[in-house]
């Protein structure tokens, strides 16, 4: 799988192909002076977090979940597909 990085204005994009059937790219971006985001891109779905000074927590039916990062997005996925939160309807 090929890492993809780009620079455009003030903001650094990475992005990757995913190797699990379910998750077509995953990408981040960063900047130390943006506060506002719009991403424009084709996709079936999207899960995006924001990652801020209170930590990289969120609660998931009662449980305590660490925000994915990049590297284990996949993993995260696997999370929801697991717990029945996620599914795939093939047409």
């Amino acid at each position: 799988m090929r890492e993809t990085r780009e620079r455009t204005g003030r903001l650094e994009f990475q992005h990757r192909p995913s190797g699990s059937a379910l998750i077509e790219r995953v990408w981040r971006s960063r900047s130390r002076d943006i506060a506002t985001m719009t991403s424009v891109a084709r996709a079936h779905w999207d899960f995006v977090f924001w990652e801020g000074p209170d930590g990289r927590w969120f609660h998931l039916g009662g449980e305590r979940i660490l925000i994915p990062g990049y590297a284990d997005a996949e993993a995260f996925v696997a999370l929801l597909v697991r717990k029945g939160l996620l599914w795939l309807r093939w047409a």
